[in-house]
């Protein structure tokens, strides 16, 4: 049913609201989510070698934790967008709570990176009714992803099984990735090669 929802979704609501692609059929999103992390300094070096721009989905808590790591992230000019404060399931608040956890992102991000934030994607891809009718009445984009490299767990993924997740990689896909599993690193480089291989670009979401 979820999956369905989601169809109609892509098919029905305004690209103004809810973003699933790059918006266009030459471009990728690399997306990474669950951070700063201590991974993310070679995460941007990597980016930097390759002259890629990525978009990072910040946890609250982990800017509180990574402040610096928040900063080096804006210096390098990437994308950054609201994961939540606590990476919580929307599913698992009331719509007051949603709202806390949004805002009070935001405003760690901005009083830290002086960058001010609109996007945002739900941790786990979950949503409801009550969380959509707030981002899009309060001006805020939500962003999801059309290719999982499923490395969301570290302990139960690996640099091949990355690597064939991503092996389909076309042009428009937003791709999702996680800052904090080693694996992810390794494959990043021949992930970007492959792209680039067959005259993909890189952008932001957003673009």
């Amino acid at each position: 049913m979820k999956k369905i929802a989601k169809s109609l979704f892509k098919s029905f609501i305004p690209s103004r609201w809810v973003q699933y692609h790059s918006g266009s059929d030459r471009t990728v999103c690399l997306t990474f989510d669950d951070g700063p992390h201590p991974n993310t300094e070679m995460i941007l070096s990597i980016l930097g070698k390759f002259q890629v721009k990525a978009s990072f989905f910040l946890s609250g808590c982990q800017v509180k934790k990574y402040p610096e790591l928040a900063k080096q992230i804006s210096i390098a000019g990437h994308f950054m967008g609201n994961h939540f404060f606590d990476h919580v399931s929307v599913n698992n608040l009331d719509a007051e709570k949603v709202r806390r956890q949004v805002e009070d992102t935001e405003i760690i991000v901005r009083d830290t990176t002086g960058s001010a934030i609109r996007a945002v994607r739900p941790p786990y891809g979950d949503w409801n009714l009550s969380f959509f009718w707030y981002a899009v009445t309060s001006g805020r984009k939500v962003i999801f992803w059309s290719l999982d490299s499923e490395d969301g767990d570290p302990e139960n993924s690996t640099l091949q099984s990355i690597e064939e997740r991503c092996k389909p990689l076309r042009g428009g896909d937003i791709v999702l990735m996680h800052e904090d599993n080693p694996h992810t690193l390794e494959a990043l480089p021949n992930i970007i090669r492959s792209a680039q291989a067959r005259g993909l670009t890189f952008t932001t979401v957003g673009n």
